[in-house]
């Protein structure tokens, strides 16, 4: 995918919260940090704004002609008047919330509202993607791909000895109670990295030698826990929200064994559902079960080679910045306030 050289295809303004590492990751010409999400925006040829109050940004837009997207992450006032407003603008939802009905009545009326008014829905989840086409027949709705920077996180031949800890990497919905047990059971050490604080919290108090705390790590040092583990286990509850996809696509992107919970943070389209390169096992499984799948890896260390292989050819075929650049360039190209298309390639 290359970049465009137009003064701007479009800008796309969204509901994040803008700081100096996002800005760093965002910038194609560094490789300290991994890329964030939005570079596959830019890839696609459109400036990438993060503004909770985009009004005057947008104004100055329209006054020069550029088109210009809203993409809300989460339902807020201002998202929501702009969403009404009749303004030449695209509205697009990037829905990783939980079911209308999970919420409260006020909430889910503008929740709705503002999905009414997209012209896209975009979702992580393809049982989320079944669930809004229920509601929402008339609305383009797309999954789009997660994402991960496979130039910054690869293989590493040198630390691939499968070293004895089990990474469990993380900040959201994980299952803490089973981690000891696991670890007992497997006589193995499991490292858990967060920079959640409450799971911090959580961690300490637990007071395992089994289970080592990693707390706010460098990128690098995450990386390389990826390269050497054993296997990396995501037991997230993603029941209602996708929980776990960006330590998956991180780990898929180091050739990792993955095991995860079923839930949002797995559900793919038929088409890729038979060729995940890693293991699925049902939400809230017992200690049992889930020791016995980390035995299946370690009966078949032969094949630890091949499994790397296929988890890293996943990743860059289907979770690669040019991967995700194609899909955004498809969804904001089709939308109906557009500059003359870019050429990509």
């Amino acid at each position: 995918m290359k970049r465009s050289r137009s003064a701007g295809k479009g800008v796309v303004f969204s509901n994040l919260t803008w700081n100096t590492q996002v800005a760093q990751r965002l910038n194609p010409e560094q490789n300290s940090v991994p890329g964030w999400f939005g570079r596959g925006i830019l890839l696609a040829g459109h400036k990438f704004c993060c503004r909770m109050n985009p009004v005057l940004s947008i104004l100055r837009c329209l006054l020069r002609r550029q088109p210009v997207t809203l993409l809300c992450f989460n339902p807020s006032l201002i998202y929501g008047l702009l969403f009404f407003l009749p303004l030449p603008v695209n509205r697009v939802s990037l829905f990783q919330w939980r079911p209308l009905s999970r919420l409260s009545a006020l909430k889910a009326l503008f929740v709705w509202f503002t999905l009414r008014r997209s012209h896209a829905i975009l979702v992580y989840s393809h049982t989320t993607k079944r669930y809004l086409r229920r509601i929402f027949p008339e609305i383009p709705i797309r999954q789009i791909g997660l994402y991960v920077d496979t130039t910054y996180f690869y293989p590493d031949p040198v630390k691939d000895r499968g070293e004895d800890f089990l990474l469990v990497p993380g900040d959201h919905k994980r299952d803490e109670s089973l981690l000891v047990e696991i670890a007992e059971r497997l006589g193995t050490r499991i490292v858990r990295v967060t920079r959640n604080e409450t799971v911090r919290r959580t961690i300490e108090s637990i007071a395992s030698e089994a289970v080592d705390l990693r707390f706010n790590v460098s990128f690098d040092e995450l990386r390389a826990l990826y390269q050497s583990c054993r296997a990396v286990l995501i037991l997230s509850d993603s029941s209602e929200i996708p929980t776990g996809i960006t330590t998956l696509a991180e780990a898929l992107a180091c050739g990792a064994d993955v095991v995860i919970s079923r839930g949002h943070s797995c559900s793919w389209p038929p088409e890729i559902d038979k060729s995940l390169p890693f293991v699925i096992i049902p939400a809230h499984s017992d200690v049992m079960l889930i020791i016995d799948t980390l035995r299946r890896f370690d009966a078949d260390p032969a094949r630890k080679a091949g499994r790397r292989k296929l988890a890293r050819d996943f990743a860059e075929v289907h979770l690669s910045e040019s991967a995700l650049a194609r899909q955004w360039y498809e969804v904001l190209d089709a939308l109906p306030h557009r500059s003359v298309p870019v050429a990509c390639g």
